[in-house]
C-alpha cells in the first residue's frame, strides 16, 4: 500500500504519469487526441467483418452467417501456397469459405449477356427432369441398354443463358465443361499463383478448372467425385446436400462398370424418407465450399446460376491408381472353374487385411451384389447349386502347388498394402468394392460379369 502511495506522491509532486514517463498535461493530450481514432478503427474493422449478407466474423477466425452456420475465412500464405488446402485437406469435412482467392480472378464482371458475348455455340444438357444423372460410357454387357437421360445439343450461347432466365418451358437446361469452352484463355481469368492457391498439394500440377451453368431448380443426382473439389458461386445460389462417405450403404451405389458410376440410386430430393439426413450448405455469390473425396452430395441450383470449381487428384485417387497397376496373379491357361477358385482365395485374403475386423468377406461381396446389381434389370441368380461347384470348399493345395499359391499370396498383400494407405474405411471400402469390379472384367470380360458376382454371391453364403 505504502509502495502505491509514494507512486501517486511522486507523480503529484514531479508532474509526470507513471504509466507513459510523461508529463500528466502530455499524457492527457495524447488521451483526447489517440482514443477517438481507436475507437474509429475498431469499429471500422468490424464493419469490414460484417459481409453483405450479414456475416460477422467470430473470435475463433471463422464467420457467423444469419442463419447461424458457420463460415472459415482463408487464410492464405505467401510462403507455403498448400497452407489452407492442407489444412481444408487435413479437415477432411466440408467447409464454407469466405475471403477466398477466387476473389483475385476475374470472374466477377461474369453475367449471362457478358458470357453470351464471348461464347457462339454451347453444349448443352435438356432434360425433362430437374434432377440429372451424369451418363457415362459402361462397361458392362447390360441386357437392356439404356438411354441417355438427357438430350446433348449444341445452343446458341445467347438462346441457352435465355431458357436459363426466361419463362419455363416444361425443360431443366444445364451446361458445364472447362473455361476454354466459355472462349476464355485461362491467362485472362487467373494466374498460375492464384490457381496454385487452391490446387491441393496431392495434385501434382494446378489444377483442373471447370465452369457450372443451369437454370433454377436443376439438380445434380447425389454423387462423389473421387478429387478435391473447391466450388465458388458467382451469381445465384446453391444449395448442397452433403453426405459422409460412410453412407455409401444407405445411399446404394451403381456399380462403378455402369453408365452411372459414382452416382447413387436415391437423392435426397426425390427420397427423404429413404436416404440419411443431409449436411445442408446454402452458398452465396463469392462464397466458395470445400468438399472433400468420396463425400456424397446433391446440388440444388436455387437460381439461375454460374459458378466455377477446381478439382484436384486426391491422395487416394493416386493409391487407386497404383492398385489398377497392380498385376493380380492370374494364369491365362487357367480354366474358369479354376480362376473362379483361386480369385475366391484371392479376395479371403485380401479382404482380412484391408476390412474391419467386424466385417467377414462375405458381407462386402453380399452388398456389393445386393446393393449394386439387385436393382438393376439384369438379374443376378442367387444360391444355385450349380455354381457352388465353382466354390473353394477343399484346400487351395488342391488346386494349386506351392510356388503358385506363394505368387496368388504376394499379390493379395501387395493390393492389400495398398488399400491400407487409404484412413477412411468406408472410402477404403468403396473402392475394394470397384476394384472387385474391375478384377472381374479383367478375368471374364463384361458380357459374364454378371454371373462371376453371382458365383462369388453363393460361395460366400454357402
Amino acid at each position: 500500500m505504502n509502495r502505491f502511495v509514494k507512486i501517486w506522491y511522486d507523480a503529484k509532486r514531479k508532474r509526470w504519469c507513471h504509466c507513459c514517463n510523461s508529463s500528466w498535461t502530455r499524457c492527457c493530450v495524447l488521451l483526447i487526441v489517440v482514443w477517438p481514432l481507436v475507437a474509429y478503427y475498431v469499429d471500422h474493422a468490424m464493419k469490414q467483418q460484417e459481409t453483405p449478407d450479414g456475416s460477422r466474423e467470430t473470435p475463433d477466425g471463422s464467420m457467423e452467417t444469419p442463419d447461424g452456420s458457420s463460415k472459415e475465412i482463408w487464410l492464405s500464405d505467401r510462403i507455403n501456397p498448400y497452407h489452407m488446402t492442407d489444412m481444408l485437406s487435413q479437415s477432411a469435412r466440408p467447409v464454407l469459405l469466405t475471403s477466398t482467392p477466387y476473389d483475385k480472378w476475374t470472374i466477377w464482371d461474369w453475367s449471362f449477356d457478358s458470357l453470351a458475348a464471348n461464347v457462339d455455340l454451347m453444349l448443352v444438357k435438356k432434360s425433362s427432369h430437374r434432377i440429372i444423372k451424369y451418363f457415362g460410357t459402361s462397361q458392362m454387357m447390360l441386357s437392356k441398354p439404356l438411354e441417355r437421360p438427357y438430350k446433348e445439343m449444341l445452343f446458341p450461347a445467347k438462346k441457352f443463358f435465355e431458357k436459363l432466365t426466361g419463362e419455363s418451358d416444361g425443360h431443366y437446361y444445364y451446361a458445364s465443361g472447362g473455361i476454354e469452352l466459355l472462349g476464355l484463355k485461362s491467362r485472362d481469368v487467373y494466374s498460375e499463383d492464384l490457381l496454385r492457391e487452391v490446387t491441393f498439394r496431392s495434385h501434382g500440377s494446378l489444377g483442373q478448372v471447370n465452369f457450372w451453368i443451369g437454370a433454377g431448380n436443376v439438380t445434380a443426382h447425389t454423387h462423389y467425385d473421387t478429387s478435391h473439389n473447391l466450388h465458388v458461386v458467382i451469381t445465384g445460389r446453391k444449395k448442397f446436400l452433403l453426405w459422409p462417405p460412410a453412407a455409401y450403404v444407405s445411399l446404394g451405389l451403381y456399380p462403378c462398370l455402369h453408365h452411372y458410376y459414382r452416382q447413387t440410386r436415391y437423392t435426397y430430393t426425390e427420397s427423404p424418407t429413404i436416404v440419411p439426413t443431409p449436411i445442408e450448405i446454402v452458398v452465396q455469390p463469392s462464397d466458395a465450399i470445400y468438399i472433400p473425396p468420396y463425400w456424397f452430395h446433391e446440388v440444388v441450383t436455387m437460381e439461375p446460376s454460374i459458378s466455377i470449381n477446381v478439382w484436384s487428384d486426391s491422395d487416394t485417387f493416386l493409391v487407386m491408381e497404383e492398385v489398377y497397376k497392380a498385376p493380380i496373379p492370374f494364369e491365362e491357361h487357367w480354366d474358369q472353374v479354376t480362376m473362379m477358385k483361386v480369385l475366391w482365395y484371392f479376395l479371403s485374403h485380401l479382404f482380412g487385411m484391408v476390412t474391419r475386423e467386424s466385417t467377414k468377406p462375405g458381407d462386402i461381396i453380399r452388398t456389393l451384389v445386393s446393393k449394386r446389381y439387385d436393382a438393376l434389370d439384369d438379374s443376378i441368380t442367387h444360391g444355385s447349386p450349380g455354381l457352388a461347384n465353382y466354390c473353394l470348399k477343399e484346400g487351395i493345395e488342391d488346386v494349386l502347388d506351392t510356388h503358385s499359391i506363394m505368387h496368388v499370396e504376394k499379390g493379395s498383400s501387395t493390393v492389400a498394402r495398398l488399400f491400407l494407405q487409404i484412413p477412411c474405411l468406408a472410402t477404403r471400402e468403396i473402392n475394394v468394392g470397384n476394384y472387385i469390379e474391375h478384377l472381374c472384367l479383367r478375368i471374364l470380360g463384361g458380357d459374364q460379369l454378371n454371373l462371376l458376382l453371382a458365383i462369388l454371391s453363393t460361395c460366400y453364403t454357402t
